[in-house]
């Protein structure tokens, strides 16, 4: 090897290493459990009282703060009665016990007129503001969570700003939380009539909004509906990003079937986002793990948490999206934030295949290419893997191929074809790397998708 070979060599080496480091375990993001809420990436979920629900199942243990849903206001300022007023006892009891804290949601989507009466109206103010510092005293509450969907651009912007600000002075006098629910957005530059009504006065009052990037018509939540929300919220509205809680849902559209029974029905639908009905209105558009994983990534990179709707009709066991969510969260926290979103996801027939220490990491390289641990993949696809370490070349063999990877060089050989590659595979910690598309699409699989926001390859 001439020495210009040995130094290009060298550099790539390097480049390498230094880019697989950043997928290492280094650090730990907001792990306090007993740190305030608004300074920390937040696990939440919304419970409603409409719901059969058996509170052993809810996963106290994987929340941060449950948001009881919802006491309705009259126009005068009043509040409807509690439909379940026990029940929020026993679950704000249940919930203090596992250091989770507890909101009371007012409003909710029919309630709308209302807020805009009330607001337009002193005393009628003056008795909302009355009634809603009542409910701390007759129930253990943290804080309260406004769902007014949602204030008209003009006066009624207006008096929803004149109450907020009102509200918020009384909570945090008593140091309570302080948020609200707002829609997702369609573009990442344009908001929509129901965001336009919420001044940045308004805004600024609150502890963080929720995003309710669900409901999106049929498709109910698509990977894209949180991503280009944040932006909006972020870049155009000025939120900062760790104010940005969004939402999932534990629900399909337009079946209104919950993930509870989805499971029920078939165990695989865990994995997926969709499943077919006799005809369109029982077509189910939902969040499965793997989509719910993304989101998640998607709120550490460029938000500040995670919430559903509903915790009620999560599945139990290994199924749970709410587990997944908190379990996501620890992840990146004991491998450091940054070094978890940029790693690479890949999901091997809508199962993500569990990299590690002892694995290795994906990681991206100097070519802009996945690369991914070498006997890890090719065990995964049903493949063992053999070392000749005279020649540094690793072969994997089985499903009728037999593919060598020479380290170093820019080519595969696949059944004694050589086929040309972009990059090269190389050697780190003393675990092999190979081209992710190079090694899978070789080995008899396909790329299926590529999601380059959450860096997640689909393969099957």
């Amino acid at each position: 090897m001439c020495i210009q070979q040995k130094i290009k060599k060298s550099i790539l080496w390097a480049l390498c290493v230094c880019l697989l480091t950043l997928c290492l375990p280094v650090s730990v993001y907001g792990s306090d459990q007993n740190e305030r809420l608004n300074s920390k990436f937040r696990s939440g979920a919304y419970f409603h009282y409409s719901y059969k629900t058996n509170l052993d199942d809810i996963r106290f243990d994987k929340l941060d703060y449950i948001i009881y849903a919802f006491v309705e206001p009259y126009a005068d300022g009043n509040f409807r009665p509690l439909e379940k007023p026990e029940q929020v006892k026993e679950l704000i009891q249940r919930a203090h016990a596992h250091d989770v804290k507890v909101f009371m949601g007012i409003g909710g989507g029919s309630t709308a007129m209302d807020f805009d009466i009330l607001a337009s109206d002193k005393d009628s103010v003056i008795r909302f503001i009355k009634s809603t510092m009542g409910l701390f005293e007759e129930y253990d509450l943290d804080g309260i969570d406004i769902d007014w969907e949602s204030p008209l651009v003009g006066q009624s912007a207006k008096n929803c700003e004149a109450l907020m600000q009102q509200l918020s002075k009384e909570l945090k006098a008593k140091g309570k939380y302080f948020t609200c629910a707002v829609s997702g957005t369609y573009k990442p530059d344009k908001g929509i009539d129901s965001t336009n009504g919420f001044t940045d006065a308004c805004l600024d009052t609150f502890d963080w909004i929720h995003v309710m990037t669900y409901s999106l018509q049929r498709t109910n939540s698509p990977l894209w509906f949180p991503d280009v929300s944040l932006q909006y919220w972020h870049n155009v509205r000025g939120i900062s990003t760790d104010r940005l809680v969004i939402g999932v849902p534990f629900y399909a559209l337009p079946s209104w079937k919950t993930y509870r029974d989805l499971i029920a029905e078939n165990p695989e639908a865990a994995y997926i986002d969709q499943v077919l009905g006799a005809d369109e209105t029982q077509e189910s558009n939902y969040n499965g793990i793997n989509t719910i994983r993304e989101k998640t990534k998607l709120s550490l990179q460029n938000g500040g948490g995670m919430f559903s709707w509903v915790v009620n009709v999560d599945a139990p066991g290994e199924q749970s999206l709410t587990a997944l969510i908190y379990d996501t969260i620890k992840e990146a926290e004991a491998m450091g934030v940054s070094n978890f979103v940029n790693k690479p996801t890949v999901i091997y027939k809508n199962r993500e295949i569990k990299f590690d220490a002892s694995s290795g990491y994906p990681f991206i390289d100097v070519a802009n290419r996945t690369m991914v641990p070498f006997r890890k993949s090719a065990e995964t696809v049903g493949m063992t893997v053999s070392y000749d370490a005279v020649n540094q070349i690793a072969t994997a063999t089985g499903n009728g191929k037999t593919i060598q990877i020479p380290i170093g060089q820019p080519n595969i050989i696949v059944d004694g074809t050589t086929i040309a590659l972009d990059t090269q595979a190389v050697i780190y910690n003393n675990r092999t790397y190979i081209p992710m598309r190079a090694f899978f699409e070789n080995a008899g699989c396909r790329i299926k998708e590529w999601h380059n926001n959450t860096r997640t390859a689909y393969v099957e």
